[in-house]
């Protein structure tokens, strides 16, 4: 991430964890937390399910079984619920930003 991209996202940080940041651990707590910055929340879930092996999964078993790839498609909106349980997402500069919580 360059500079000016981690200004962004020190901002939207800031929008989750302002009050409660130390000023002289903001780096540290910023660090620890970012997790990534995406063009939309959909594109996060898509790297989250390839990050969880799913996606590889998903491929395996309808090879496996004969299932055709448009007869499984994904619950995003479940798959928003259980990422949202560990991520905090931020909207912010036509960007979407997600922190650990």
């Amino acid at each position: 991430m360059d500079t000016y991209d981690r200004a962004k996202a020190m901002t939207a940080f800031l929008q989750v964890f302002g009050s409660e940041t130390d000023p002289r651990t903001f780096a540290a707590e910023f660090e620890d937390s970012f997790f990534g910055e995406y063009p939309s929340v959909r594109t996060a879930l898509d790297e989250h399910i390839d990050g969880l092996g799913w996606r590889t999964a998903l491929t395996k078993f309808h090879q496996e079984q004969g299932i055709a790839d448009h007869d499984l498609r994904w619950n995003y909106e479940s798959v928003e619920i259980q990422f949202r349980e560990i991520f905090d997402i931020v909207h912010h500069a036509d960007r979407v930003y997600v922190f650990h919580k």
